[in-house]
């Protein structure tokens, strides 16, 4: 994999998990030279028109697949990167796409009666191999980074603890003796003065 295409890979990715965090978005993973199927949850029976687009981190929105009977009863691919490998089921509006290359990662959006649905795909595209590794070492760089996090967390607050109770602990050090003189001075402040009081 030459080193643009990791790149691309890795825009995809960030921008795939941003738009995660922003609105209802279903992640899908495939491998080069694989196949991916997906679509929406919600297909009203009256169904009039299908259109999937695709939006990838580098380029417009292009159509992927198209359906429109009013105007051709069969499927359109106007797009050249999806000709070929794309089929759509009219009736459940999933679409389909095979020999899958790094190119195909993206959003997938899907226009029902000319209206965009709220649901959205993300299709992440990955050497063969590579996306096993990508599910397994993310998470764990992931959670790596908190453990890293809270042990500096920990240890800074622990510092500032210990800090505080040694200052504590100098304070009553300071404090203590003092405190046990003017005890001692007081006790013998009052035997004293039971004494003179005797004497007279």
């Amino acid at each position: 994999m030459t080193p643009l295409k990791y790149l691309t890979t890795l825009i995809c990715f960030v921008f795939i998990a941003i738009r995660a965090a922003s609105g209802e978005v279903r992640n899908e993973f495939g491998e080069v030279g694989g196949e991916v199927s997906f679509g929406s949850t919600s297909l009203n029976p009256s169904v009039s028109s299908i259109i999937w687009k695709h939006r990838s981190s580098t380029g417009p929105v292009v159509k992927a697949i198209e359906w429109d009977p009013a105007e051709d009863p069969d499927v359109s691919i106007p797009n050249p990167r999806f000709k070929d490998i794309t089929t759509l089921n009219e009736k459940t509006g999933e679409i389909t796409i095979t020999n899958l290359t790094v190119e195909h990662s993206g959003f997938y959006t899907i226009d029902i009666n000319s209206k965009e649905q709220e649901q959205r795909f993300s299709l992440t595209v990955m050497e063969s191999g590579l996306w096993w590794i990508a599910l397994i070492v993310i998470p764990v760089l992931i959670l790596a980074l908190f453990v890293l996090l809270y042990k500096f967390w920990t240890k800074s607050h622990r510092k500032q603890y210990n800090l505080a109770s040694e200052g504590n602990k100098m304070k009553e050090d300071a404090v203590s003796p003092v405190s046990m003189s003017l005890i001692t001075d007081q006790k013998n402040v009052y035997k004293n003065g039971i004494s003179d009081a005797t004497q007279r």
